[in-house]
């Protein structure tokens, strides 16, 4: 709130565990009381309103959206990003590859870099969704993201990572 007030953004972005939503969201309104926030729900983010709610997130004038994780990492990098990424991690890869034969790595770790190399750079081919939070990352093909149901269970996402080669 104070960064806004000093013109440092436009709007805040809080993502906190999802059992403290509410919590957060009431110790902030007590904190500032006139304060315009937007406080996310379950349903906020279906399948349906997913789109709806993040062009109501970019056009609406709030002085801070408050979500949970989960619901966080439904939401999609943008294409430029998402190369970005990719060239990025390809990069590092094979600087990796170059100090592992420099030093006479052994054969298998040199495969193993190489074989995720070419898995990035498969991914860079098609039209991937990135989505995430901190350290954890999951990528999807643009088709089977759009067609998420939001009761998914884990094994149906490790199967369809898996079939991404993932």
């Amino acid at each position: 709130m104070e960064s806004k007030r000093l013109g440092l953004c436009n709007k805040s972005l809080f993502v906190v565990p999802n059992h403290l939503i509410e919590q957060f969201s009431n110790e902030f309104l007590q904190l500032y009381p006139s304060a315009n926030i937007l406080v996310t729900t379950k349903k906020d983010f279906s399948t349906n309103n997913r789109k709806k709610f993040c062009s109501k997130i970019a056009t609406g004038d709030f002085d801070a959206i408050v979500m949970g994780h989960s619901q966080f990492e439904k939401i999609p990098m943008s294409v430029e990003r998402q190369r970005y990424f990719l060239e990025q991690q390809i990069e590092e890869i094979i600087q990796g590859i170059e100090e592992i034969k420099e030093i006479s790595g052994e054969k298998f770790t040199i495969r193993q870099l190489e074989k995720t190399r070419k898995s990035l750079e498969a991914k860079l081919e098609k039209e991937t969704v990135i989505i995430g939070v901190g350290t954890r990352l999951e990528i999807w093909d643009k088709e089977t993201w759009q067609n998420c149901d939001e009761n998914i269970s884990a094994d149906e996402i490790a199967e369809n990572m898996a079939n991404l080669g993932i």
